[in-house]
């Protein structure tokens, strides 16, 4: 079995004016190496860093939590059953302010139809909720994230796939005692199939994207108040981009910045800018090749230097994927280009841990051992169907934000 790793990437001496210098790259844990480790992970890859410094997440493959010390041990804490603990946990964890670890299941539950479900930091697993293709679609494929007000609000899917759910997903309301309210249910026009978590902005509501992954409606950028008044903000058209499976974030400038996966001049995707009225404007279209990126799946982290700082799936030297720095105003530089003994297609977004601490970001990876490549026989067509790599990126000025993104996939059939 290919080696899946978790490793250290550092841009050293990052700022508003310089350009990145070192760059080392070091492996912190190879999974696979015992039996029963995490393995094929999710692309919505939340990684939430606990109370006791550890990281925490869960894998789609194994279907299993785990914890991890920043110095590589790993421990199973949870492995899902797949009936009514939930199962394909492919959108990670966030930290609640009760200590617990909340997330979702893309399948099993009541229904097979997936769960919400809260963990403790010793794996004790409480199933919160299980979808029932009604006013709350199915699938969730991203964590959910905590309020203001204590709840918690996220999104489910729907699988327009012919035998599951036939709905396009909707947007929801989760108390930390699992009571759940349907805040909006998509019908195509407004967006579709949403992907990502969402972020709540300064002004209280709730942002988020919508990727159209199945061609069941639009691609959008939308808000919604907590109560459920629900604006699409912006609808997507391929020339101005397409296809964006990553949260927003927050500038400090008050403004939301993020990435379409694909569209815009050369349909290799976008960076954008769009105001809380929905004013949009493309700061950077790819161009793909030798010395552009191309496919940007992931998101963009704000750093105290100002700048955003992501990644593309595809392009740069090797066309293995980059890791670039925009600035507000659309001044664009590429950092580091994956050449495949550091990984590959990286799809999830930065994700700082702390004020001050590290950033963490996962990519797939196709591994090799003895000349054979493995691949994922439940990967779609349109994107690498690799193993999972993360990387650490240690910025001079640490990211302020915390953000997570998602990836399509294959729901799989729980028998």
């Amino acid at each position: 079995m290919p080696a899946l790793m978790l490793a250290t990437f550092l841009l050293a001496g990052i700022a508003a004016t310089s350009t990145a210098q070192a760059q080392t790259y070091t492996v912190l844990y190879n999974f696979g190496g015992v039996p029963g480790d995490p393995e094929w992970f999710g692309y919505s890859g939340v990684i939430a860093q606990g109370r006791d410094g550890k990281l925490y997440s869960t894998s789609n493959g194994s279907s299993n939590a785990f914890d991890m010390t920043t110095g590589g041990t790993l421990t199973v804490l949870y492995t899902f059953n797949g009936y009514s603990s939930g199962f394909d946990p492919e959108g990670g964890l966030v930290l609640g302010t009760d200590g617990n670890y909340y997330g979702a299941n893309f399948a099993g539950g009541t229904d097979n139809l997936g769960n919400l479900f809260k963990l403790s930091s010793s794996g004790q697993l409480t199933a919160l909720y299980s979808f029932t293709c009604g006013s709350d679609s199915a699938s969730p494929p991203a964590a959910p994230i905590q309020g203001w007000d204590g709840n918690f609000y996220g999104v489910s899917g729907g699988d327009v796939v012919p035998g599951y759910c036939p709905n396009v997903g909707a947007i929801y309301k989760l108390t930390p005692s699992g009571a759940f309210t349907s805040l909006y249910q998509f019908d195509g026009t407004q967006g579709a199939e949403p992907y990502a978590p969402l972020i709540q902005g300064t002004d209280g509501n709730f942002y988020g994207t919508t990727s159209a992954r199945w061609g069941g409606g639009v691609s959008s950028v939308f808000r919604i108040t907590p109560s459920g008044v629900f604006t699409a903000l912006h609808i997507f058209d391929w020339y101005d981009g397409y296809g964006p499976y990553c949260p927003l974030v927050q500038g400090r400038d008050g403004n939301f910045y993020g990435t379409a996966s694909s569209g815009g001049n050369a349909f290799w995707g976008v960076v954008f800018k769009i105001t809380p009225a929905g004013v949009y404007s493309i700061l950077h279209n790819f161009a793909g090749g030798t010395t552009d990126g191309a496919y940007p799946f992931a998101g963009l982290v704000q750093a105290t230097d100002g700048n955003f700082y992501g990644t593309t799936s595809q392009g740069g030297t090797m066309n293995y994927g980059t890791i670039f720095r925009i600035t507000p105003q659309g001044d664009f530089s590429i950092l580091y280009n994956f050449d495949d003994t550091t990984g590959r297609y990286p799809y999830i977004t930065q994700a700082s841990t702390s004020e001050r601490g590290p950033s963490f970001d996962c990519s797939p990876q196709q591994a090799v051992r003895a000349g054979r490549r493995k691949y994922s026989a439940r990967a779609l067509p349109e994107r690498p169907p690799f193993p999972l790599t993360a990387f650490l990126p240690a910025f001079s000025s640490a990211p302020t934000h915390s953000l997570q993104p998602s990836f399509p996939r294959v729901r799989p059939r729980v028998l």
